[in-house]
């Protein structure tokens, strides 16, 4: 019997002893196999002499490979691939390649097709789980086209998930793809949802929409009105149950040591010299630093004892009016367990602005007072040192707390937001807020923002009407969303259902004229990617439509060929051409403003009705080549054209040199208005140089 257990003992003991090795070598049979597949793949070759390699997980086994030729490492690939063979990471790079703007390259939709069989072929298994997203981002200044993929689960977007892939527009190679796919996470069944029409009731009764006056951030802006969401993007329905649901963390992690000690100040002030708070002070009424110290050491709240030291201090002029200064003052102790405070206060009335304590945190001391207290205390504070200001002031209950995890989930410290009320509605711009300590059962933190300006209130659409644009001009989609239980203190991830708004459009309704509007009040404009409708045959069809790939293009179904073309629309049209950033919303005088920092055009030119000639739209253009002190040499050009005068050879001689202009039986026409047509040739033609 003995014998036997001995047996069976020795027999396990053989077995165990040849585990590492049957480990090692699935290891290294899983390596090998991932190389082999990549290099087929990609067709990496022996001149990939470099290579080097690390292993990494999501869920799977990732073998994440990367060769480079001996070319001083001008030449590398690298790919990532899982151990069912996806590839989930490529990108090749070649420095030597230097790519010139041109507009004869692979089209968007040719790219679009390449980028399509690329993912068929490293990743087959997830093609029929993605969806392509069309963005309209070609631009004549890119030399890659780029195309995004979301991932579908139960045929609703998972946004969190995809592809992004990227096709050179000479080339015509793939240059980088990413897929990013979480294998864990589970999925709520999409069949139990409640309706669309539901969704959106219970989205007016749970968040919705609120009037707020709004400023923007240059000197000169004055207050509007804009309907927008309660809540902003931290909420949506939930689509089982219609109730609201957080679909981001409010969760702020702490150190374990001490809290940052720095000072902080307005990023739109701008601290001023000795010298020059010297000046400021022999012109004005500002309090001393001296008078500022002193108020900050007497205020009760604060509570700046003899222990605490000025450590350093400035003056600052506000951004938005000039008249405006700040007194920034930084206390700190040779004792660290009292930490840091950080004071501001009104230059010319000595009140104060903001106040800031930072003490040491302490893990192992719980919170003993909740947020109901932390309010109440809130209240009180602001009715005994700013009674003045509380009648104007309503608590804002969809503003967050701070939570810290790292022990318990309970709150330790309370961020409280009061906004400011004008003419019964909100002032975006206008709080105070307060920061509650629930550890220590003290307010720790003072910050006052208010302006004094003047608010007018005109008449506005209803909130009917705004819920109408909102869901039909916005729309509220089903997605699902990743969820962290943090609550219960779980690791598990999965994704939860909610309705939610589009992100790519604003959510912000002008409350005058109904308009969607971004933050700074500029018009939002969806960019429809349609085709011309009266162009087709016309002699300019095939330059047009090269130039709308590209983004240099005129809104809307009809380009009007053979109209005139006015300055202010050539330059509309022209400007895509060296900045992609100026599309259809951006206005002229921002346009203007921006060609005139350029050079392109002079500001006593500046003529926006005035139909464009054939002379003038050829200086935009050569101006823009940054060519003007060439072109105005005189004596130098062998100008081909006979009917141009002594100032504008140069131009003509350039413009015909690049291909842009080339004239008719020696003539050039130069003051010949230009159509539509006859500009997209000539900005055609420019690219094309």
């Amino acid at each position: 019997m003995r014998r036997g257990i001995a047996v069976i003992i020795s027999l396990v003991m053989m077995v165990l002893s040849f585990l590492p090795s049957i480990s090692m070598a699935q290891e290294n049979d899983g390596l090998q196999k991932a190389i082999l597949s990549a290099k087929n793949k990609f067709n990496i070759g022996d001149e990939f002499q470099n290579f080097e390699y690390y292993k990494s997980n999501n869920g799977k086994t990732i073998w994440n490979l990367n060769w480079s030729t001996d070319e001083k490492l001008s030449r590398r690939i690298s790919v990532s691939i899982d151990n069912d063979g996806n590839i989930t990471r490529y990108s090749k790079h070649d420095s030597k390649d230097n790519y010139e703007t041109n507009i004869n390259v692979i089209s968007k939709d040719e790219a679009k097709k390449i980028a399509d069989e690329f993912i068929k072929n490293v990743a087959p298994s997830f093609i029929g789980e993605l969806k392509y997203i069309d963005e309209d981002n070609s631009t004549i200044q890119s030399d890659s086209h780029y195309f995004s993929y979301v991932r579908l689960v139960n045929e609703v977007p998972f946004y969190e998930n995809g592809v992004r892939i990227v096709v050179n527009k000479q080339t015509k190679e793939v240059t980088d793809y990413n897929l990013n796919y979480n294998y864990n996470i589970k999925f709520k069944d999409a069949n139990k949802v409640i309706g669309l029409d539901k969704a959106k009731q219970k989205y007016i009764e749970e968040l919705g929409l609120k009037l707020v006056y709004r400023r923007g951030y240059d000197k000169d802006s004055k207050p509007y009105l804009v309907y927008t969401t309660k809540y902003g993007n931290s909420y949506a329905i939930n689509a089982l149950t219609g109730e609201k649901e957080k679909i981001d963390s409010n969760i702020i992690y702490y150190d374990n040591a001490k809290l940052d000690a720095r000072g902080s100040v307005d990023e739109k002030e701008a601290a001023l010299s000795e010298q020059e708070v010297k000046a400021i002070n022999e012109v004005s009424d500002l309090i001393t630093k001296e008078d500022a110290d002193k108020i900050a050491r007497e205020s009760k709240f604060i509570k700046i004892s003899s222990d605490y030291e000025l450590k350093s201090y400035s003056l600052n002029k506000s951004y938005l009016d000039d008249s405006n200064y700040t007194w920034y003052l930084n206390y700190a102790s040779s004792d660290k367990e009292l930490g840091s405070i950080h004071v501001s206060i009104d230059a010319s009335k000595g009140d104060i602005k903001r106040f800031n304590k930072y003490l040491p945190y302490e893990a192992e001391r719980e919170a003993k007072y909740d947020k109901d207290y932390a309010k109440k205390e809130a209240e009180k504070f602001l009715n005994e040192f700013y009674s003045e200001k509380m009648n104007s002031l309503k608590y804002d209950d969809s503003y967050d707390e701070f939570y810290d995890i790292q022990k318990d989930t309970k709150p330790r410290y309370y961020n409280l937001k009061f906004n400011r009320i004008v003419n019964g509605i909100e002032y975006e711009n206008n709080y105070i807020t307060i920061g509650y300590d629930a550890v220590q059962g003290s307010l720790n933190s003072l910050n006052i923002v208010w302006d004094d300006i003047e608010f007018k209130k005109p008449k506005v659409i209803d909130m009917n009407k705004a819920y109408s644009i909102l869901f039909n001009e916005i729309g509220l989609n089903l997605e699902y969303k990743i969820d962290y239980d943090y609550e219960n203190n779980k690791e598990e991830e999965y994704a939860k259902l909610v309705y939610t708004l589009d992100n790519s459009i604003p959510h912000n309704i002008d409350a005058v004229n109904g308009d969607i509007i971004y933050r700074d009040k500029k018009k939002y404009k969806k960019v429809e990617n349609v085709e011309y409708k009266d162009i087709k045959g016309h002699y300019a069809q095939n330059q047009i439509q090269k130039l709308r790939k590209f983004g240099i293009k005129f809104d809307g179904a009809f380009f009007k060929p053979d109209e005139k073309i006015t300055q202010s629309d050539f330059l509309k049209f022209y400007v895509k051409t060296i900045n992609s950033y100026y599309g259809e919303v951006e206005s002229m005088d921002n346009i203007y403003a921006y060609l005139i920092r350029e050079g392109v055009i002079r500001e006593k030119d500046v003529n926006p009705d005035k139909v464009i000639t054939k002379k003038d739209a050829l200086k935009i253009i050569i101006n823009g080549l940054k060519y003007e002190s060439i072109a105005n040499i005189k004596g130098i050009f062998d100008c081909p054209f006979e009917d141009v005068d002594e100032d504008f050879k140069g131009y003509a001689s350039i413009g015909y040199g690049l291909n842009i202009v080339s004239g008719y039986d020696g003539k050039l026409k130069p003051n010949e208005e230009l159509t539509r047509a006859n500009a997209a040739i000539m900005i055609y033609n420019y690219l094309n140089k």
